[in-house]
């Protein structure tokens, strides 16, 4: 959260298996990010994998505050661990 305004800046959505899967079996990281089209107005990640076995599997979402590179980046490290 923001300390001066206490809302949301950053959140990152995805389940422990998939995250296991994506680590196992990832061939191809696909990332697209919508600008602002949702009620909290704030960019989504979406971030999708290509398996070996060419299968497509949704990865993880993160909310974004913004579209700067340090959010891109915070959002990278954390699709990264």
């Amino acid at each position: 959260t923001d300390p001066e305004t206490n809302r949301l800046r950053y959140l990152v959505w995805a389940r422990p298996k998939t995250t296991a899967m994506a680590r196992d079996f990832m061939a191809v990281l696909v990332i697209d990010c919508t600008y602002k089209t949702n009620r909290f107005n704030m960019p989504l990640l979406n971030a999708i994998i290509l398996t070996g076995m060419n299968t497509i599997l949704p990865f993880a979402q993160v909310w974004l505050p913004g579209e700067a590179e340090p959010d891109f980046e915070w959002a990278f490290v954390q699709l990264k661990t």
